[in-house]
């Protein structure tokens, strides 16, 4: 049985005020860095320690347009295996009935992860980062389990800290990219890899 890796990140917030965020978008990148595109991020990361920069892992929100520009070059030259699915989900057609963690989870993250597991014959083992569902854990994994459980694939579901996967700080870059993309016009050429297929679903046009 083959093997399907899955890295899960999220943009946005779960304020349904005037304050909150428009959009809140599930990512999801299928696949995995090889080893070339590992080593070619390891050598970004030491070369800035090397010049001063105090980068312990990449994170596109907090790091500055500098390292954020080095390591898009990066990303274009890395051999980043799969496809990237974002679903962006329009907050204002949300009802009231499914605005709670576990609602929203419930349908939204099952929504994008229906959208991008494969087929029967595949085992996923599935990765989130653990910063944005510690409080929402419960909702994460009830969505992953329902959504897998009609697939009939056998999963395994971690959530892990985005330093520990150089995945997880690819899909929370390309995250990045879609939001930018979708909330001020900015272009995902030269930010998204060419060989990575992107998909953007918009909800409730799905």
């Amino acid at each position: 049985m083959a093997t399907r890796y899955l890295f899960i990140d999220e943009a946005g917030n779960l304020d349904f005020s005037p304050s909150g965020s428009n959009l809140f978008i599930f990512i999801c990148l299928t696949g995995e860095l090889r080893a070339s595109g590992l080593l070619r991020l390891h050598g970004l990361r030491k070369d800035m320690l090397r010049r001063g920069w105090d980068i312990e892992y990449f994170h596109a929100s907090e790091n500055k347009p500098g390292v954020r520009s080095e390591v898009f070059e990066a990303l274009r030259d890395c051999h980043v295996t799969g496809k990237v699915l974002a679903l962006a989900v329009e907050k204002s057609a949300v009802p009231a009935s499914e605005r709670d963690a576990g609602a929203f989870y419930a349908k939204f993250l099952a929504l994008a992860i229906g959208h991008s597991v494969a087929a029967i014959d595949e085992e996923h083992v599935i990765i989130s980062d653990s910063i944005p569902i510690q409080k929402k854990r419960k909702a994460v994994e009830k969505a992953l389990r329902s959504v897998v459980a009609e697939t009939h694939t056998r999963t395994r579901i971690y959530h892990h800290a985005s330093k520990s996967h150089l995945e997880l700080q690819c899909v929370d870059y390309f995250g990045w990219a879609i939001w930018r993309h979708l909330t001020k016009g900015e272009p995902l050429q030269d930010r998204i890899p060419e060989a990575i297929e992107s998909t953007i679903l918009h909800w409730p046009e799905v």
